[in-house]
């Protein structure tokens, strides 16, 4: 994936958390609650199961585990 894509796709999801109205959000799974605080995170939602190799080619999903590990 190029630069440009990569920082296209941050600029959206930015957008959607940001956002309460956005057309995306209500695709976002649900806030987690962390009591701890090991690293910062990315994101504060919860990451789905990827259930196959399409799940990878999902905007949402691919994003949310972006900088997962």
């Amino acid at each position: 994936m190029a630069a440009k894509d990569t920082e296209c796709d941050d600029k959206l999801f930015d957008a959607i958390l940001q956002r309460d109205g956005h057309v995306l959000r209500d695709l976002l799974p649900e806030q987690v609650d962390i009591e701890y605080d090991l690293r910062s995170r990315y994101h504060d939602r919860v990451l789905p199961g990827k259930k196959g190799h399409l799940a990878e080619k999902n905007f949402i999903i691919r994003i949310l585990y972006k900088n997962a590990y």
